[in-house]
């Protein structure tokens, strides 16, 4: 890192799209008995970082100088599971599953022992997961059993700070801020 290095405003932004699909589509016919298991997986599992990396030592003069500061990671990881599927005959079983999940890392930092002047400075981090599941079974025959199960989980990780041992000299407002807002719509 430079010492003293000025500048006016200054954006560190990343962004990221991950998006994962899956789709099943299955028939399982038997004169006798028919057994079928149909499954679909997704998972997006992105990981965005916007920072500012670690100073090696605590400067007696600011490592950096600007006019406004604004550091923002955005990550919107979507996922979506889809089986549909029929069974059938004298005896029949069906088993159906679809998961997706979306549990995405999301992080804006700046880091450790840095010196900052600044007339003001956000730090903001968002996740924007969406996931999907939809399970679509038929089953018959004499004897039929058909479980159909669907799930569908969203646990991002959102994290925004100024680590330990930073100094911010701020004119004006410091935001640091974390998000985490689903997505409207479907995958």
């Amino acid at each position: 890192t430079d010492n003293g290095i000025s500048a006016g405003f200054v954006k560190i932004e990343a962004l990221s799209t991950n998006t994962a699909v899956a789709y099943t589509d299955g028939l399982n016919v038997g004169i006798l008995a028919a057994v079928g298991s149909t499954q679909a997986d997704a998972d997006a599992n992105g990981t965005t970082v916007a920072e500012i990396l670690d100073q090696g030592a605590v400067s007696a003069n600011a490592d950096y100088t600007v006019g406004s500061l604004e550091l923002t990671a955005t990550g919107q990881d979507s996922a979506s599971a889809q089986v549909n599927a029929a069974g059938g005959g004298v005896i029949s079983v069906d088993v159906n599953e679809a998961n997706a999940q979306a549990t995405g890392s999301v992080r804006a930092e700046i880091g450790q022992r840095l010196g900052i002047l600044a007339s003001g400075a956000k730090v903001i981090a968002t996740a924007r997961p969406e996931v999907d599941a939809n399970v679509k079974g038929v089953s018959g025959g004499g004897i039929s059993v058909g479980i159909s199960e669907a799930e569908a989980t969203m646990n991002p990780t959102v994290t925004a700070r100024i680590d330990t041992g930073t100094s911010m000299a701020a004119g004006g407002n410091v935001e640091v801020k974390a998000y985490a807002t689903p997505q409207t719509g479907t995958v």
